[in-house]
Order: structure tokens, then sequence, then C-alpha cells
């Protein structure tokens, strides 16, 4: 069956803006690239109700009219929005609002007149938006509006096909229905869901589609390929801490052209359970020694298992075990329950869960332990992902995960086989086969509620619709980073400010000085002034200090500041942390409720090595990669420096610092850059048998601002080296600085089956390669051979160019 997404006959113009009214306060836009714009506003509660529904019927609609910038935002009903929302209307200046859902007598706000979208049913606004919209359309998409899971994949395969979505009722479709298909002239019609909707009259096409994997073989089917996944847990509408973060998943995946992916797991995260430590005889099956014992009774799924936890005998750093009692005997020897380690997984009835030892130093030998239990692991969701792969017959380009992980779970990656600790990552979603380089630009949104979220995602659609020179042609740089202004001014950024601790306001210390306290000294806020050029930037790069609630002196998780839809990037310790507060709360998550539109950074304590992740994605992002690839890119990059120290099994500083680093935003963003480059990159020519790398077109050579934990250079001067297409390997040295290196990097993907490389340029040490490349298979039948290429040799402490290599040639033999 042949399908066309061109069969609607009336195109409108005008963005469309669904507002969608939230108990919360929160909001969304929808922006076009077209000449017009209108926004969309859907009035919804905090509780679960039918506006959740409308809202995802307004999504396709959003579509419909913006082409691919859909805008629809969450508000109260009454219509009142905050002064977030306001920011973003007064960037966006829709020409046109459309309003739902909202309570009677509401108001739109000042100076943004809407049109009301009549209904108060679900169903009656999805064949209102049907009628406004569309006009005549050969094919729709229907959905029953009891099943909130099936209807956010619907809503993303309408927005796909440009087709209205129609949300049945549970008893059946309605006449209005019907009706309202008649009248579009719909013969063809997906039914989306595990339970058909019912009877939708006479002569038309139904197609049933009972869930993603199903539509994604469809449009595989139909010439409409996938290569952009949004995955969200429909649980979290009623069951996770930020409820409803799942609504936004259509949203992002119309705006580029993706599919979501529904998790439907009844998930949890760290689920706590205490121990205490018993009088009398060591239960069996335990390792024997002066370890005490702590034992506690877990639930898993319903069924209570006594579990165990104690260290191994003779310590020695190992980590504490985990022992489960399944069977109930007893014991803890039986197959299958143990012993385990933190951040193993095991399965109790069918399903799976993650396990998480959790206490105080080791020397605190009798001091609580707590085990804690998440599920669905991670895992099995990637099990989920594989399937949807294979049904869709290709391997995404992109995977957007929505909520925090109380709806989609991290990975949890042990430091190494020895180590008690892990760190919590997304990174291994982004590897879709078994070799250890990643495929996939992976990103992760959070928001600090649901109206937010809206909001958020729908300044990201309608970012190229933001753009303003007063903005888009500036970049901040923020505490220790002021190296990178170069590489920023080659491609058009003109407008660079420097934020220093200084640079904050200064507060007033009402209380009494306590005994001894210094009079006069100065307290500031956690966060700069509201009228600091650090909030009129397109990207901010940061260094200092930081931990999930703030980034050291610049900014905190109480900041009002309202920012430019930007960028931004930190090399401190933990911002990207989730695992911290119970409550999710986050640095990023303001950030995003405030105006930025992407966070690259650390989700653990991060020494030197991490720079190479920096650096790596600001040169692939000035190049005009997406922020995914970019992503992906500099884990790619960073994968080569943990193979040659063989970090890939026993772990080491490389390992954690790539596993640690995440993205937070829709991975398919691209920030506008300003101009071409003026000075050429570094950079990689092929002809024939011959790989030539180029050097830069200039190199800059840059003092550096040193960080106070510097002290014995806190009055001397520091240098660097950067260039366009480089990016930097740095460690801590015996002189008490990061010490660095700079390379290029190859990535060579070809049919061809290559049996040697050799570099045939003769060069002074330590420039060129280390005679040693990584082949990486592709799904797609070819191959990328990987290396690095170190282009000069630099003195950080007289700021001289010892040697450079500007040309170096290599032979591909078959």
């Amino acid at each position: 069956m042949a399908f066309s997404v061109s069969t609607c006959s009336r195109g409108l113009r005008a963005v469309v803006v669904v507002v969608v009214v939230f108990a919360m306060a929160a909001g969304a836009g929808a922006a076009s690239r077209e000449a017009q714009r209108a926004l969309l506003v859907v009035g919804m509660t905090d509780e679960a109700s039918w506006r959740d529904m409308a809202y995802l019927a307004a999504v396709p609609a959003a579509m419909r009219v913006t082409g691919d910038s859909p805008a629809v935002i969450g508000i109260d009903p009454s219509g009142a929005i905050g002064r977030e929302v306001t920011d973003y209307l007064g960037r966006y200046r829709p020409e046109a609002v459309f309003a739902i859902g909202m309570a009677p007598g509401a108001k739109s706000p000042a100076d943004w007149a809407w049109t009301v979208i009549k209904g108060d049913s679900a169903e009656a606004v999805s064949c209102e938006l049907a009628g406004r919209f569309w006009g005549k359309c050969a094919g729709a998409v229907v959905c029953r509006q009891d099943d909130y899971g099936s209807a956010l994949l619907a809503a993303s395969v309408a927005a796909r096909l440009g087709q209205p979505l129609l949300l049945c009722g549970a008893k059946g479709v309605s006449d209005r229905t019907r009706k309202t298909l008649d009248a579009l002239g719909a013969k063809t019609v997906l039914d989306i869901g595990s339970r058909p909707v019912g009877s939708l009259g006479k002569g038309r096409k139904v197609v049933p589609l009972q869930d993603a994997g199903a539509a994604v073989a469809w449009l595989k089917t139909n010439g409409l390929g996938c290569d952009y996944l949004a995955i969200a847990n429909p649980f979290d509408r009623t069951g996770t801490l930020q409820k409803k973060l799942s609504l936004i998943a259509p949203l992002v995946a119309a705006s580029r052209r993706g599919i979501v992916v529904p998790l439907d797991y009844e998930s949890h995260w760290m689920t706590p359970f205490e121990t205490t430590i018993p009088e009398g005889k060591r239960p069996g099956g335990l390792p024997s020694g002066s370890e005490p014992v702590h034992l506690g009774t877990a639930t898993f799924g319903g069924k209570k298992v006594r579990f165990a936890i104690v260290g191994v005998p003779g310590d020695r750093g190992e980590p504490r075990r985990i022992h489960l009692d399944i069977n109930g005997d007893g014991k803890f020897g039986a197959g299958g329950e143990g012993p385990f380690r933190s951040s193993d997984t095991v399965t109790v009835g069918g399903k799976g869960y993650t396990l998480v030892a959790s206490g105080p130093s080791r020397r605190r030998r009798k001091a609580p332990v707590t085990l804690k239990t998440s599920a669905p692991t991670a895992q099995e969701v990637q099990g989920r992902l594989k399937r949807i792969w294979a049904a869709a017959g290709r391997v995404p380009s992109y995977l957007c995960i929505v909520g925090h992980p109380d709806a989609v779970p991290f990975w949890l990656w042990p430091d190494s086989p020895r180590a008690e600790t892990f760190v919590q990552s997304d990174v291994p979603y982004a590897n879709a086969d078994a070799d250890p380089f990643f495929e996939i630009n992976v990103g992760r949104i959070i928001a600090e509620n649901a109206q937010y979220a809206t909001l958020h995602a729908s300044r990201t659609a309608t970012y190229d619709s933001l753009a303003d020179p007063r903005w888009s042609n500036s970049v901040g740089f923020a505490r220790w980073e002021d190296s990178l202004g170069p590489q920023f001014a080659n491609v058009g950024f003109y407008n660079q400010y420097l934020h220093t601790k200084h640079d904050r306001p200064e507060v007033k210390n009402d209380k009494p000085l306590a005994p001894g306290a210094r009079r006069g000294r100065i307290r500031r806020e956690g966060t700069f002034h509201a009228y600091s050029p650090l909030k009129n930037v397109a990207a901010i790069t940061h260094g200092a200090h930081s931990w999930y609630m703030g980034l050291g002196e610049t900014y905190t998780v109480e900041a009002d500041v309202l920012l430019s839809p930007c960028v931004v990037e930190s090399a401190g310790c933990g911002p990207t942390a989730l695992h911290v507060d119970k409550k999710f709360i986050s640095v990023v998550s303001r950030l995003f409720r405030n105006g930025a539109v992407a966070f690259h950074g650390n989700a653990v304590p991060s020494p030197a090595p991490h720079q190479e992740l920096r650096y790596g994605f600001w040169m692939s992002v000035l190049g005009g990669a997406d922020v995914g690839r970019a992503h992906r890119d500099t884990l790619n990059r960073k994968m080569l420096t943990v193979l040659e120290g063989n970090q890939l099994k026993r772990g080491g500083v490389d390992m954690r610092t790539l596993i640690a680093r995440h993205l937070y935003g829709d991975p398919a963003f691209k920030m506008a850059i300003p101009a071409a480059r003026r000075v050429a990159p570094a950079r990689v020519e092929i002809k024939g048998d011959r790989l030539t790398v180029l050097g830069p077109g200039q190199w800059y050579v840059a003092q550096i601002r040193v960080p106070e934990d510097w002290k014995r250079w806190v009055d001397k001067p520091l240098y660097v080296l950067r260039a366009p297409g480089i990016y930097i390997r740095a460690g801590w040295c015996e002189d008490e600085y990061d010490r660095e290196e700079v390379y290029t990097d190859v990535a060579l993907t070809t049919k061809r089956k290559l049996k040697a490389i050799t570099q045939d340029t003769k060069l002074p040490s330590p420039l060129g390669w280390r005679d040693k490349y990584y082949v990486d298979e592709n799904a797609d039948g070819t191959r990328t051979y990987r290396w690095r290429v170190r282009m000069a040799d630099f003195d950080q402490t007289t700021g001289r160019i010892r040697s450079k290599a500007d040309r170096i040639e290599y032979r591909l033999k078959e």
C-alpha cells in the first residue's frame, strides 16, 4: 500500500502554539521558519486529565502550521503565565495564538490575544483541530483517549505524516469523530494501540499498529524512515516525582521528523531498604570473616526477599557484596542469589532490578548500610530499543531520553572491577554494537516540572526563529575558562565577555557577626547580575568548582536571571549529577527553565583528563555539528585514549571521565554559527592510497587565568596552545598544573578493508601518531579507522612552540 504525506490539500502558513494549562507554572511555544508565527496553548492541571491528551493532539496541529518547528506550551488554566513564558513570547513574537482547555473567563496574556479552540474533552478538541487546520486530508491517525502511552506514539506518527490525531472514547468511536473523518475525506486511518478504537465507518482502509515496533516497520515499508527516536515512560503521568515530562516527547520527536517509543514500565529509582547488624550466628551461604553482616528485607515486585550486605574477607578495598535469599530457605548460597556488587542486575519474579549497596566509609564497620533497588534496568531499556531498531531496519542517528532516572534509568557503570563506587551515565545508550565506539547521538531532557519541560522543548524547536544578533553573535566565558576566544572569533562570534567571581551581586549581611569574625568581608550571590552580559550570549563555557546545586561562582539552582537560548558547557565537578538529591534538584533544570537549550558537563568530580571531552565538544560544535553529534564525536575521541591506556575493562581515570560526561537537551539541536571559518582547521584529505593530515591555518597562544588551586602558579604566567580543529589531552603534572598535549583525530570511514596503515612523514618526537589505529565496524557494512595525531609540542611555561607539523602523510595498504 503506497502512502503519501502530501495528500492534505489545505496548508496554513501561520505558526500554531497550543498552550496547555497546568496547575503548575510552565509553558511551551511553537515557531515556524516562515514569516508568520503562531502559538498554541493548552490549559492543564497538575493531575492527569483530558487536557494531557488534548496537548498530544495539538502537537501534529502545530507541526501542520509550522512545517517543522512546532511549539506547544502548558500554562495555568486561568491564563496566568510566569516571567519565563513572557520572556519566550517576547523573543518569539507570535502573530496568532490558539488556546485549548482554558478555564471559563480565562484571559490571554497581555498583548497576545488568542483564538479559543472549543471542546471540553480530548475527543472534541482533536476534532476541532482537524477541522480548523487540515480541511481535507486523505489520511488520519486515531487512538483511544484512555491509552496515554499509545497516544504518545500516535501523536508523533501523526506529526511525521502531516495528519491529524483523533482521540476516541473508551466506549467507541463517536458520530462526531466519524463525521470529522468524512469531512477530511480520510481514506486511510492508522489505528494505534493494542486496543482498537472501534468501527470508523465504511469505505476506509484501517491499518492497526499495536506499538512502536509496528509503527516504525510500517513507516519503513512506506518509504518513511525514522532516524530520530524519543523515549519516554508513560508511567510518569502519575508515578514519578516530576509528573508528565513525557508529554514533550512527541513535540521533540515531531520537530526532528522522529517517532516516540513509549517504554511503559512501572519504574522506580534507588528505592532504599535499611539494614541492621544481627547478633548471633552468621547466616549460611555468606563468606566467613570478621566483616559485620548487615541484614534487611527488600520488596521486589511485591515479593519480600531477605538480603545481606557484607564486606569481602580481608577487605583490601574490595567492594561490599550483596546476597539475596530469593528462594526463601533462610540461606544465601543458592544459584542466582549472589554475591552481587553495586551496579549489578538481578532477576526476581521475572523482572530485572539494579542493585546498589550504599553506606559510609568501610572504616566505619558498624555504621548503617542501605540496599537500593531500581527498575527497569538500563539493559532492559536498551533491549527494547534494539527491537525497535530491528523493526526499522536501521540504528537511528539520534536518541532523546525524556525524563529523570525514575522514569528512564541511567546505566550504573563501575569505576573498576575492584571499586565500590560507580558512575551514573547515559553514555552506554550511544553504543549500538559490540565494539567500544559509539554510533548514536544521545541526549536527555529534564525539567523542574511538565510546564517548564514544554517551554524548553518549544524553545528548542523554534530556536531558528529566536536568533537575534543582540545575543546570537556573542559568547561568554566564566571563571577559569578563557582560552577558547580565538576559536569562537574564527567563526564570527565577535562579542566576548569574561565573567569573574566578583561579577556577582553583593549581599548585605544583617546577621550579627560571630565572635572573632572578620568585619568588612564581602559576601556575594552565587549567580551573576541580572544585567550581566552573560545573560545575552549564544554559548557559555565555564570552569570552576561545581556541584549539582550550581556552577561555581556563576549560576545556582535558585537563580531567577533569565537567559538567551544558549548552550552551556562546564568543566565543573558534578553539575549533571541527578542521583545526589532525592527530588532531582539540578542546576541544569534551572538553566533550562530560565532559557538555556543544551548543557554539556560532568556527573562526578572530574580531574584534568576531562578537558579532552570539553575541547573536543566545542571543536565539533564550532565546526557546524549539532550538540548530539559533537557529544558522540568527543566520546569516540576519548575512547581512543581509553583503549591506548587499556582502561576499557580495568577502568581508569579516562574511562571514568568518558562515562561521566552527559549531554542534556535535544541531541539534534544545532547552535547558530555566525560565519564561515576564517582560518582553516586541522583536517584530513584522502587521495587513493594516501591520507594527509593538514595542520590548522593558524595557532593561537593564550595566557590562561590560573585557577586558585594551582598555588605555585598564582603569580606566574602559564600558556596554552589552541587552534581550530584541535583538541587537547591534559593531566596534572609534577610541576602542579594541567600539562596539555594538542591533537587532531582521523576517522576514515570506508568500505575498503585495510591491512596496514603507515606514517610516511618523519617527525621529531613527540609529533605524529603512536603507530596504532583502531577499527570501528559499522552496521551499513563500512568500517571506520580511527587514530589520533599529535600536531605540536608546546612549552606552557614560556609560551613557545617547540615543534609543529603542518603536513603528515599516511599510506593505506589493502
